[in-house]
């Protein structure tokens, strides 16, 4: 009996300890991160599950390069699920956003389906997470409403393709879509960030302040798509910076270093832990996180 009791108090303290690390199941909390550079992956693939596993990550969002086998993806994989780490196919361009984007999109569309029909189940990607930015283009400015179209035609090629092959489809997005109206004969009217929300499974905002309270802070940021995300049924993950940004020092954690990090987090964890759409933290990205003091 002394021996139940105390495997349960352990339990308890580790659960204190580490408040975001929770089960993979579908309605709990993650700890994500972007990586980047896949070929880290060939040489450092060791490396790289130990430092996510020390730090508690439960999803990482995979870039993609055809030009890899499928076996490196394969098996870092296999070795992640082993350790309850899902990963998601990664990418995205700001060129997916024009009139000639889904030429650019579409060998990636076809070449998850190849990956993940030769994969066994272990081995084959959780979900599918897109990063297009398409404000990036000099066209969100001069033609603003044509550029949202064609977003909103990648998001909704991928959309189906999730949905095909029964994975989880997640979009980032920055925090002012919310702001942002469009207009047009094939999706209607709206808000761009609740049309985003709409048709993802997941969205990770880019909340990228490097405080959590206040105006302008990432609680503040994100609370619309919160609110939205619940109304919708549908989760939102979100995202802080540890990279160096010559935007402005309120923008990243790269000058605050992980202590500072981790109890801006904690804030934003107790601001949304009851919100039925909060679902976690995401880190952008592995390489800069690992180096940050």
């Amino acid at each position: 009996m002394k021996k139940v009791i105390t495997m349960m108090a352990a339990f308890c303290i580790l659960a204190t300890l580490f408040p975001v690390q929770l089960s993979n199941a579908s309605d709990s909390q993650v700890k994500a991160t972007w990586l980047w550079n896949p070929y880290e992956l060939v040489s450092q693939s060791s490396e790289v599950l130990t430092f996510l596993q020390s730090n508690q990550v439960t999803d990482v969002f995979l870039q993609i390069d055809r030009d890899l086998p499928h076996t490196i993806y394969q098996s870092f994989i296999e070795r992640a699920s082993e350790q309850n780490i899902n990963i998601h196919a990664l990418d995205g361009a700001p060129t997916w956003a024009t009139q000639k984007g889904s030429a650019e999109y579409q060998p990636l569309i076809n070449w998850l389906r190849s990956y993940q029909s030769l994969s066994t189940e272990n081995q084959r990607f959780s979900g599918i997470h897109t990063d297009v930015e398409p404000y990036l283009l000099s066209e969100w400015n001069t033609s603003r409403q044509k550029t949202i179209l064609y977003y909103q035609n990648s998001v909704k090629a991928f959309q189906n393709l999730a949905q095909e092959l029964n994975i989880a489809f997640a979009a980032d997005i920055p925090f002012w879509f919310d702001e942002i109206s469009f207009q047009n004969k094939s999706y209607g009217n709206g808000l761009l960030s609740n049309w985003v929300q709409a048709n993802t499974d997941i969205v990770t905002i880019m909340a990228y302040r490097n405080f959590a309270d206040g105006p302008n802070g990432i609680i503040q940021l994100s609370n619309n798509e919160i609110i939205t995300g619940s109304k919708l049924g549908k989760k939102v993950v979100i995202g802080v910076e540890t990279g160096y940004s010559e935007e402005g020092s309120h923008l990243s954690f790269y000058n605050n270093g992980r202590a500072t990090m981790e109890t801006e987090l904690t804030k934003v964890n107790d601001a949304f832990n009851e919100s039925t759409s909060y679902h976690g933290i995401a880190i952008h990205h592995y390489a800069s996180w690992k180096e940050l003091k």
